[in-house]
């Protein structure tokens, strides 16, 4: 567990954003009071940070609240960061943060504040009869997409996908990596609905996109091939030999990032996480265990083994 200097107290440090990925895993997989002894150290500094502090620790702080299925605290943070804020505008942030608003009131069965949080709340480009996107507008409407997801509302959440899409295409051509994220997008809306051979047509295009203008060396081409990776991991519930084609992806993804970040980058963590998680699902335990040792190994190497311990 944690121990309680060594958590930083003015922000969250590479190694404190990792403990919380860690913390994720531990849910996920049931390990619950390993991963609620180490949130509550979280949790008991959160107050004493400054606002844009909290701002910065919310976005994982909340997935980890709601992973362990702690709506109450998670709802408390989001509510504390809005009234700290200005009144909300168009902005990317607050529609992230209402994003998981809305995640909260729909699984906790609050259908009433949900409604009244979209109606009221969130304010949508092209409403004003302009549909055409400006720069911020197309990344703004990339994340309304990911709301109106998170709420079912998926023939809403297609049209801002295709618009930020569309927009994207006016601005910078329509092969250009920029308008791969929107695709991305849709690639993860059509998996949602289990459409997976759409899904999988779109995030081969959205890696398309990137490797014809970055190279397939570029790092950015890892995160479209640990979109497949992820897809493919959930296909193999099905179809059991996609599980061994997520992981050449994310074994692919993993060698690509490795080539041009230094060890311990969060950027490699998230595809040694996904990697575990995989390895777990196809019964490969004793690789799994190696695999995320290697990784906690490398990120206190990367920052210090004297600045925390990540539980293991």
């Amino acid at each position: 567990t944690w121990v309680g200097n060594q958590i930083p107290q003015l922000g969250l440090s590479p190694l404190g954003r990792a403990s919380l990925d860690l913390i994720a895993v531990y849910a996920e997989y049931g390990e619950y009071e390993k991963a609620k002894a180490m949130l509550s150290q979280w949790n008991a500094r959160f107050e004493e940070w400054a606002v844009p502090q909290r701002a910065e620790f919310a976005r994982k702080f909340v997935e980890v609240l709601l992973r362990l299925g702690n709506y109450h605290d998670a709802e408390r943070c989001l509510k504390r960061l809005f009234s700290e804020r200005n009144r909300m505008k168009q902005d990317v942030r607050d529609i992230f943060y209402l994003n998981r608003l809305g995640t909260i009131y729909k699984r906790s069965g609050q259908y009433k504040e949900l409604s009244y949080l979209f109606r009221n709340e969130v304010a949508i480009p092209g409403r004003n009869g302009n549909p055409k996107l400006s720069s911020s507008e197309v990344a703004l409407v990339n994340e309304l997409g990911k709301f109106q997801q998170e709420l079912g509302m998926y023939a809403s959440a297609l049209r801002s996908f295709e618009g930020a899409r569309d927009g994207q295409q006016s601005q910078v051509g329509a092969e250009h990596p920029a308008v791969a994220v929107a695709i991305a997008n849709l690639g993860q809306l059509a998996q949602q609905q289990g459409d997976y051979a759409e899904a999988e047509r779109l995030f081969k295009q959205a890696s398309l996109y990137v490797e014809k203008r970055l190279g397939s060396d570029h790092p950015e081409a890892a995160t479209h091939l640990l979109n497949l990776g992820k897809l493919y991991s959930q296909w193999g519930k099905t179809e059991l030999d996609k599980y061994e084609r997520a992981r050449v992806l994310y074994e692919q993804a993993l060698r690509l990032r490795e080539r041009r970040l230094l060890p311990g980058h969060l950027s490699i963590w998230e595809i040694q996480i996904e990697l575990t998680r995989l390895l777990l699902q196809m019964g490969k335990f004793s690789d799994a265990e190696s695999l995320i040792r290697q990784a906690v190994h490398d990120q206190q190497v990367s920052h210090g083994p004297d600045q925390a311990n990540l539980g293991i």
